[in-house]
């Protein structure tokens, strides 16, 4: 924001406030301790109707470029009324203290690991759009950026099964691993099927995907859509992986690593791609590195004593998903 004030037009700074406060909005966010707590209905009813505001406050009111402003805006009012109500809910049965530096200490410690994973992951995302707008033309950065957001699109209807899953098995684990390995099992193997099927339906149906959600003139993004197609599997294995098979078993700190020697790697890459094949090859390395995530979390559990892979096929996870299966059978009764 410093930069931004000192080096930036008034029409940037103004935009900068803009996404500053949203940023920060979206920072204090408590919807965690609504999944911490196994309010999870109740977290995702409010993450998904706060933003499904702001898109609708969005697509009400702003008409031209010139409002691109308003739109952060918009999100950081939606952010910040679900901020209070998250909060309202939080801190009713809990009192207000003060942070002290030793516990500040503490919480770095224990999720540094956790935070470089996420912000890695998130980092590199982004980069590749960066990469494409410095060493390609405008051109290949539609081409890339629209099948990459509908790839992004896809790959986050999963969050809701896997936050939902995430609390029950992390108590698990610590109560019983070898359980908690098993119903960790039956979820990566859940959630690999549905990411399967987006990537399926995304490939075999790419020309109409970007025909509807691109409109016309974005006929040369098919081909870019057809290669990230794959990239909602691969994400799908690795994101349940992460949370359901390493995270909840220690190995953090491994996880982190993983993710941010791929990164690096992938924006390395990525720049070399991008200047050579543009939105093609930059597309061929975003799926090559999450194949490459996906090796590193199988090599890194092959020898877990509680390995969430190893028990897929165990009796006890057919079990446990032979009991799941017959109880919602029951349900649709």
């Amino acid at each position: 924001m410093a930069a931004i004030w000192l080096l930036g037009r008034a029409g940037d700074v103004r935009l900068g406030l803009s996404i500053f406060a949203w940023s920060a909005a979206q920072s204090f966010n408590l919807i965690w301790y609504l999944h911490g707590i196994e309010k999870i209905r109740l977290g995702s009813a409010l993450d998904f109707g706060s933003k499904l505001a702001a898109m609708i406050a969005i697509i009400l009111t702003v008409k031209r470029p010139a409002q691109l402003q308003l739109v952060f805006t918009w999100q950081t009012v939606a952010a910040v009324l679900a901020l209070l109500i998250s909060v309202r809910i939080a801190y009713k049965g809990n009192r207000v203290s003060l942070p002290t530096i030793a516990g500040i200490r503490n919480v770095l410690r224990l999720g540094w690991s956790f935070f470089l994973q996420r912000s890695s992951s998130q980092i590199y995302s982004s980069g590749n759009i960066v990469i494409l707008e410095r060493l390609a033309s405008s051109v290949e950065v539609g081409l890339f950026s629209g099948p990459d957001r509908i790839v992004r699109g896809a790959g986050s209807l999963l969050t809701p099964l896997l936050y939902s899953a995430y609390p029950r098995i992390s108590h698990l684990a610590a109560v019983s691993p070898a359980r908690g390995a098993n119903v960790a099992a039956v979820t990566i193997a859940v959630t690999a099927a549905i990411g399967a099927l987006e990537s399926l339906v995304l490939y075999h149906f790419a020309p109409f995907v970007v025909h509807i959600a691109l409109g016309k003139g974005f006929e040369g993004a098919v081909p870019i859509m057809a290669i990230l197609a794959f990239v909602p599997f691969l994400r799908s294995i690795t994101t349940a992986v992460a949370l359901q098979g390493m995270l909840p078993f220690g190995y953090e700190h491994r996880l982190a690593f993983i993710y941010g020697s791929t990164s690096a790697a992938g924006l390395i890459l990525a720049t070399f791609a991008a200047a050579k094949w543009g939105a093609v090859g930059t597309a061929w390395i975003a799926v090559a590195i999450e194949a490459s995530i996906v090796i590193a979390q199988v090599l890194v559990l092959r020898g877990a004593r509680t390995n969430p892979l190893r028990s897929l096929f165990s009796d006890e996870t057919l079990s446990f998903a032979e009991f799941g299966l017959r109880r919602l059978i029951g349900k649709a009764k």
